[in-house]
């Protein structure tokens, strides 16, 4: 009547077996079956008593094994009720192989000492929220964690659970329902659950969704606050497409006082890749306003600095003459005293060209920064084509600022 290898029905002498527990506290169960045992000694118990079995070969029934000892591993009751009423036999389920899988059937015969441990990355939402159930009943130390029911639901249901190695994200999931998860109560948390997470995947953070990138920030052991505010910043950035490395980010980041520090960067490294399109280079001649704001907010710029560039660039009526980058910065200088620092240009220079044959003058030419350029004779010689009496006035500035006003 042998099963399989692992577990075998046998016979086996009374006087083989032994429990751990030395007495099996009376029951009304156990009487009756001690009376029943006494009045019928030679018939066996209908239900077996599984056992603890060493390597030995497995018996057919009905093999009575009397060389080995056997540790009864569950229905106590019947062995100490069989015991009590002097059968010399019992009817038992054998162990042959216990070493093999001992969670699985320590569990399926409640007879582990300690507690069963769950893969918290893999149990369902619902079985879950019963082992907390189980808990607040049964642990004291973790009742009145486990009792914020919102913040179990969250646990129970957060897409990101899969991923979890640590208590480091539940931690800081719980830090964000104001709810602080001490050292004691991992210690005791440990005796039920474990990690065993799903690899978490490489995210190209060029192109990954906006949840995908907030689900994997909100994996990795980084401050909630921390997590929040790259969540809100990164995806919606124009220049998201073009970043090639976490500088970008980095100055994105300080414009909302936000750092990210070498620490960051070395943990964000292993989950995060770049793989950027080429960013165009527009002509700042000649290209619209919108482009051009658009293209302005892709570059890693202070707050507010983007929005006021795009404006000045836009709005001067020097742009299409521009040649470089001297001649851009001189005329917004002369004209609305907006400094552009050299690093800002450094950063133009990656997105922007310059026309080398840029517009030829208006006419009548009236355009201060190419004023400025021209001689005086060449000034004069302006306002003579435009029949305009010069002579009274005798400085540079005073022809250019006489010609620009029309």
């Amino acid at each position: 009547m042998t099963t399989n290898l692992i577990v075998q029905l046998s016979v086996i002498a009374t006087d083989q077996l032994f429990s751990t527990p030395k007495t099996c506290k009376p029951s009304l169960e156990m009487i009756y079956l001690t009376q029943h045992y006494r009045n019928n000694p030679e018939a066996m118990n209908t239900i077996p008593i599984p056992v603890c079995s060493d390597s030995t070969p497995t018996l057919p029934l009905p093999t009575v094994v009397t060389t080995h000892r056997y540790e009864v591993l569950a229905n106590h009751h019947i062995f100490f009720a069989r015991q009590k009423a002097q059968c010399p036999l019992a009817f038992c389920l054998r162990l042959n192989q216990p070493e093999r899988n001992p969670g699985l059937w320590q569990a399926e015969l409640q007879s582990k000492d300690q507690p069963v441990t769950f893969n918290i990355a893999a149990l369902d939402s619902v079985d879950l929220a019963q082992v907390f159930d189980h808990l607040v009943r049964n642990e004291k130390g973790l009742a009145n964690l486990l009792k914020r029911a919102e913040l179990m639901q969250v646990l129970a249901k957060h897409p990101s659970r899969p991923y979890w190695s640590s208590w480091d994200p539940i931690k800081a999931l719980a830090k964000s329902h104001k709810v602080t998860i001490t050292k004691k109560h991992t210690n005791c948390l440990d005796n039920y659950f474990c990690f065993e997470p799903q690899s978490l995947p490489t995210l190209c953070i060029n192109t990954a969704s906006a949840e995908d990138i907030s689900r994997h920030l909100h994996i990795l052991p980084l401050e909630t606050g921390f997590a929040d505010q790259l969540s809100r910043l990164l995806p919606g950035s124009p220049g998201r497409p073009y970043w090639s490395s976490w500088d970008p980010i980095k100055a994105l980041a300080k414009s909302y006082k936000v750092t990210i520090t070498k620490k960051h960067t070395n943990c964000l490294d292993n989950y995060f890749s770049f793989a950027p399109q080429p960013l165009p280079s527009l002509c700042i001649n000649t290209v619209s306003s919108e482009e051009l704001s658009r293209h302005v907010n892709i570059f890693p710029l202070e707050t507010g600095e983007a929005e006021k560039l795009s404006h000045q660039l836009s709005g001067s009526p020097s742009r299409p003459y521009w040649r470089n980058f001297k001649d851009m910065t001189k005329a917004l200088r002369d004209e609305t005293q907006f400094t552009i620092l050299k690093a800002t240009q450094t950063i133009l220079a990656k997105g922007f060209h310059f026309n080398l044959n840029p517009a030829p003058p208006p006419v009548p030419n009236t355009v201060r920064f190419l004023l400025q350029q021209m001689t005086v004779k060449e000034l004069r010689r302006e306002a003579d084509k435009r029949d305009l009496a010069h002579k009274e006035v005798k400085k540079k500035a005073d022809l250019v600022r006489f010609l620009s006003s029309g």
